[in-house]
C-alpha cells in the first residue's frame, strides 16, 4: 500500500485552496518556514487524491519540491523544482499533510505564469477584502485580506526567488483595500501606465474613511463615509454603481443621501456604472472627469489603445486565475 506524502501547493495553486477556505469561512494560519517537511516532500498520486477530497475544486495542481528527484510525474499536474533558498515565512500548513506556500510567496511564485496584468490584478484581490468566485450571481465574496501590500513587497524584493523582480514590479501599481472586482478595474485602469493601457493618474485610496465633523453627523447619516475610489488631497471620490437602473428604492435614496453629504463637505462626487467601466470610450469620458477633478493634464492620444483593450479585457474578463476560481464553489 502506498502512503499519502506530504503536498506543497505552489503559486496560483495556493490561492486556489486559500478561496475555498475563506468559502468555506475557514480561517487561514500563521505562515512558517517548514523546511524540514518540505525538504522531505516527496508527492504521490495517493497524496493528490487525499487533497483532492479536500479541495475538490483544484484544477491542474501546481506543486512544489524541493529537488528534481523528487518531482512526480502524474498527467494534469505541474510540479516545480525551488531552486532557491526558503524565504522565513514559505508555507502555511492546512491540515491533513498539505501545505500551501504562504500568500505573499505564492503571489512571488504566481508571477513565474502570469503575465503582468494579471500579476497586478491578483495583487488587487489578495490586499483587498474579496475573493473571486465566478459561480456566485456576483462574481466574488467578501472576506478579510489575505496578506498586506508591505509583505508582498518585502518577499518580492528578494531578486533569489524566480519571478520576483516581476512581482516586485507588479505590485508599483497595486493599491490595497479594493472591496470588490469592479473598484479593481478602476483603479486599474484609471492608474496603470499609458503605455500599458490605462490613464496614468495618480493612484486612488480604495475604500479609505472619510471622517465627518461632528457638527455635521445629523446631515451626513453617520461619523464618516469610505469611498471606493478616493483622492483625497482633491477631495475628489468615484463611487461604482454595479446597476443604477435595476436598484431598489430604498438604495437609490440611501445613495443620493450619501452623495449629498459628500457634496455638502466639500468633496466632488463622479459614479461610474458598469456600462462605462466596460467600454474604451466610456472609460475616456470616466477618465477625464476624474482628470479635472484632480487637477491633472490627460493625454489620451498617448494611451496605448492595444493595450488597453487587453488590461481591459483582463481586469473586466478576469485574468487565468480569476478563471480558476470559477471552480471554487463548485
Amino acid at each position: 500500500m502506498v502512503l499519502p506524502m506530504a503536498l506543497f501547493f505552489d503559486g496560483i495553486s495556493a490561492l486556489d485552496c486559500y478561496r475555498a477556505m475563506n468559502l468555506a469561512g475557514a480561517s487561514v494560519g500563521a505562515p512558517k518556514r517548514y523546511a524540514r517537511e518540505f525538504a522531505a516532500s516527496s508527492p504521490n498520486l495517493a497524496s493528490l487524491k487525499s487533497a483532492w477530497e479536500s479541495f475538490p475544486s483544484l484544477v491542474s495542481p501546481r506543486l512544489l519540491v524541493s529537488e528534481q528527484s523528487k518531482r512526480c510525474r502524474i498527467q494534469g499536474v505541474k510540479c516545480r523544482v525551488l531552486g532557491s533558498p526558503l524565504p522565513s515565512e514559505a508555507f502555511i500548513f492546512l491540515g491533513d499533510d498539505m501545505y500551501a506556500c504562504s500568500p505573499a510567496f505564492a503571489f512571488a511564485r504566481s508571477a513565474v505564469e502570469l503575465d503582468f496584468a494579471e500579476l497586478v490584478l491578483l495583487g488587487y484581490e489578495i490586499t483587498g477584502s474579496y475573493r473571486l468566485d465566478s459561480n456566485s450571481e456576483q462574481g466574488f465574496f467578501s472576506a478579510p485580506p489575505l496578506v498586506s501590500h508591505s509583505a508582498l513587497v518585502s518577499i518580492s524584493s528578494q531578486g533569489n526567488l524566480p519571478g520576483a523582480n516581476k512581482a516586485e514590479n507588479a505590485l508599483r501599481f497595486v493599491s490595497s483595500g479594493s472591496a470588490s472586482p469592479m473598484e479593481t478595474a478602476l483603479a486599474m485602469l484609471l492608474s496603470m501606465p499609458k503605455a500599458k493601457g490605462g490613464y496614468g493618474l495618480p493612484s486612488p485610496q480604495l475604500n479609505a474613511a472619510v471622517e465627518v465633523p461632528k457638527g455635521d453627523w445629523r446631515v451626513a447619516y453617520g461619523r464618516q463615509f469610505r469611498c471606493d475610489l478616493l483622492w483625497p488631497t482633491a477631495s475628489l471620490c468615484v463611487e461604482y454603481d454595479s446597476d443604477m437602473f435595476h436598484t431598489g428604492s430604498q438604495k437609490i435614496a440611501r445613495d443620493a443621501r450619501r452623495r449629498n453629504a459628500l457634496s455638502s463637505l466639500g468633496f466632488t462626487v463622479i459614479t461610474a456604472t458598469k456600462s462605462q467601466v466596460t467600454s474604451i470610450p466610456g472609460l475616456d469620458q470616466l477618465a477625464s472627469q476624474v482628470a479635472r477633478g484632480i487637477g491633472v493634464r490627460l493625454r489620451m492620444e498617448r494611451v496605448n489603445r492595444k493595450a488597453q483593450r487587453a488590461l481591459l479585457d483582463c481586469a473586466v474578463g478576469g485574468s487565468r486565475s480569476s478563471r480558476r476560481a470559477s471552480r471554487i464553489s463548485q
